[in-house]
């Protein structure tokens, strides 16, 4: 039996410069699979929330992905955020997966350990 395996593709992004010790290394680990792409100058650039990509995401955006987006910015798992809240770990899961709704009571209770506004879990409106 013959198995083929290719490694996944890895994508390093560094912004500003790299010192010329990590580019030997780089040069060392990775060889000749190494591309090195310089940077153009874009003046189209243009900040986060007012991307094409970002204004398209926020209208799919729901609560419980805006619940998964801050639990992660947090660095806090399902559990310890179920556990501060008084509820069971799937019931977190269930609402980040939107097959529990997320009711004023609970944005409150959120908004409260989390930190964040309860205006926050409003699709769209996110600042």
């Amino acid at each position: 039996m013959l198995a083929v395996v290719k490694t996944p593709h890895i994508e390093v992004r560094i912004k500003g410069s790299i010192s010329a010790k990590m580019l030997d290394f780089l040069r060392r680990e990775y060889g000749h699979d190494l591309t090195i792409h310089e940077p153009e100058e874009d003046d189209s650039a243009v900040p986060f929330k007012e991307s094409e990509w970002y204004q398209t995401y926020i209208k799919r955006e729901t609560p419980g992905d805006i619940l998964n987006a801050i639990r992660w910015q947090r660095r806090l798992s399902q559990a310890e955020l179920a556990r501060r809240l008084g509820i069971a770990r799937q019931s977190v899961s269930a609402m980040e997966k939107g097959r529990r709704a997320i009711g004023p009571d609970m944005i409150a209770r959120l908004a409260q350990v989390l930190g964040v506004s309860p205006d926050e879990f409003i699709p769209g409106d996110r600042a």
